[in-house]
């Protein structure tokens, strides 16, 4: 897949028809990019998320490491 700027929709699509292509289930997919399924979900359908759903607990644990 080529580097490209892409809309949130078009992106959505793409990662979409990559899962697809390799016949992945949404929860093995989301699993194997250590994401939760309903993040994957969001993506597909291009909608906007934070990154801390993108990067879940590992945020926060990094916070709490520079607290310190």
């Amino acid at each position: 897949m080529k580097d490209n700027i892409r809309t949130p929709i078009k992106r959505g699509q793409a990662i979409q028809r990559a899962r697809n292509d390799r016949r992945l289930k949404a929860t093995d997919a989301a699993a194997r990019s250590g994401h939760a399924r309903n993040v994957l979900y969001r993506l597909e359908r291009g909608e906007g998320i934070t990154v801390a759903s993108l990067f879940g607990s590992r945020v926060h644990e990094d916070q709490q490491g520079a607290d310190c």
